[in-house]
């Protein structure tokens, strides 16, 4: 809850494994629904995120590698966007950069 000069201007619903269900903002109306699909292991594999009449404004969708480390995201919407991650091949596997599709 966020609050200025004493009135409320956003909420936030959350559900038993603390994930964000529900934002509502007081001063625009705006409100938006977040669904959040996991595997088995709790993974996150995709958010999908509905306006308040629940028509989805946009989905993240999350790719791993061999070693559980993020490789990809994918966000589908207003505008489509996509992000490849990429780590050094140490023991460490630190990220080494993320990059945009036609960028490097």
């Amino acid at each position: 809850m966020t609050k200025i000069d004493g009135n409320v201007t956003t909420a936030s619903k959350y559900d038993s494994d603390g994930q964000l269900t529900v934002s509502a903002d007081n001063t625009t109306g705006s409100l938006k629904k977040y669904i959040f699909s996991t595997d088995t292991l709790k993974t996150l594999n995709r958010i999908d995120i509905t306006d308040g009449d629940d028509v989805e404004a946009l989905t993240e969708s999350y790719f791993y590698n061999d070693c559980g480390q993020i490789s990809g995201r994918a966000i589908s919407g207003a505008a489509d966007q996509s992000y490849a991650y990429f780590y050094k091949d140490n023991a460490e596997r630190e990220l080494e950069h993320i990059s945009l599709p036609g960028k490097s």
